[in-house]
């Protein structure tokens, strides 16, 4: 891949018949059965639980009962906050000296999980958490994508980083790698490290907004975005107020970034500009600027930046989150941006434009961090 400040040159990667190898969630005619609202980054979680008196005693709580059915499994990164969040209690009619804490908790998207409340102590790497306050999810449905349980990185009071706040001060990090590049992996830091990243250029800092209506959630305030070099400056859009007033939300949980709708159109309108002379192709869920480049190996694509508020933050979205690839034999890509119904709604900057990107959320200094960096984890 070649890069400059207005176009990456780079391979368009196919699969053919004589590569047999057909990636997960494909099918055999090349339609990728991919929700976009479940393509999120997993970890793998080993729950440390040491109190075994809980067991001996015939009370196992919930921790040992989650450690021992799902340990090493996939834990899904997201900071997506519940819609509804709702909570009840009744005593254990064995052990009444035992208080069971019911919740049920629902998304935006209509997904929900139900269970218990629990509480137990637990290892980050090495470092003890103790009196962690967990979901324990008995009932799940929805769009989770197969994961045993959501990491909250939000602002509430039980969150990973809440509830962490002592140990690391509220700061933490992550680099979501590429699912094109093989061998890739990524990354979560919690607390500031720069020893462990392994960036390539320097970390630019922009404040995060306020939101009141949505205090658990981050906002930046996006001043402008750039296409192959031609600055499309947001302040003399109808939408400015999407951005200026409540900010632009980033989160790790949502796929694809959506732009107010007349931010989109010329974002689109310029893409395509200088994406000219290749045959287009039907659009493909909320993605409505796909081409067919089934005929090309290499292509020149226009680079996407985003700039923020002040010091000169800006985020360099990699080659690999600028194009969707539907069909695996490249005849149908499309542009990974995508267009909110109204005006008035809020932007989103997805998990797909943050790829090969060091993100570093200080939660306390009320700052966010954007440094390139490619996601390797060794």
């Amino acid at each position: 891949m070649i890069k400059s400040d207005k176009v990456d040159t780079c391979s368009i990667n196919k699969y053919t018949k004589r590569r047999r190898r057909i990636p997960s969630g494909v099918t055999r005619k090349g339609y990728s059965k991919r929700n976009l609202g479940t393509n999120k980054y997993s970890g793998i979680i080993t729950w440390y639980v040491p109190n075994k008196n809980l067991e001996k005693s015939g009370i196992m709580s919930p921790m040992s009962r989650l450690g021992k059915a799902h340990n090493k499994k996939k834990i899904t990164f997201s900071k997506q906050m519940p819609t509804t969040l709702t909570f009840s209690q009744e005593t254990n009619g064995s052990h009444p000296a035992v208080t069971i804490i019911h919740t049920l908790v629902s998304y935006g998207d209509g997904s929900y999980t139900s269970g218990e409340i629990g509480s137990e102590h637990l290892k980050l790497g090495t470092t003890p958490v103790n009196g962690f306050v967990f979901g324990c999810g008995r009932n799940n449905k929805g769009l989770f994508g197969g994961a045993s349980g959501l990491m909250g990185l939000g602002r509430s009071d039980l969150s990973l980083i809440s509830q962490t706040d002592s140990l690391f001060k509220g700061v933490f990090s992550y680099c979501l790698p590429s699912s094109t590049e093989p061998n890739a992996s990524g990354s979560l830091v919690m607390g500031f490290d720069s020893s462990t990243y392994k960036n390539s250029t320097p970390i630019l800092f922009t404040k995060m907004v306020q939101n009141p209506q949505l205090p658990t959630f981050y906002f930046l305030n996006m001043t402008g975005i750039s296409v192959g070099g031609v600055a499309l400056s947001l302040s003399n859009s109808s939408s400015n107020n999407s951005f200026g007033k409540g900010g632009i939300l980033i989160d790790s949980g949502t796929v694809i970034t959506r732009l107010a709708p007349s931010v989109y159109k010329i974002v689109k309108e310029e893409f395509v500009k200088q994406f000219s002379g290749f045959p287009s192709a039907p659009g493909f869920s909320i993605l409505d600027t796909c081409f067919n480049l089934s005929g090309y190996d290499q292509i020149n694509l226009p680079t996407l930046k985003m700039q923020f508020d002040g010091n000169a933050a800006e985020l360099s979205i990699d080659v690999t989150g600028v194009l969707y690839m539907v069909k695996t034999d490249a005849s149908q890509i499309c542009l990974a941006l995508a267009s909110l119904a109204y005006e008035e709604e809020i932007g989103i900057i997805g998990n797909y434009q943050q790829k090969n990107q060091r993100v570093i959320y200080d939660t306390k200094g009320s700052k966010l961090g954007f440094a390139e960096e490619i996601c390797s984890f060794n």
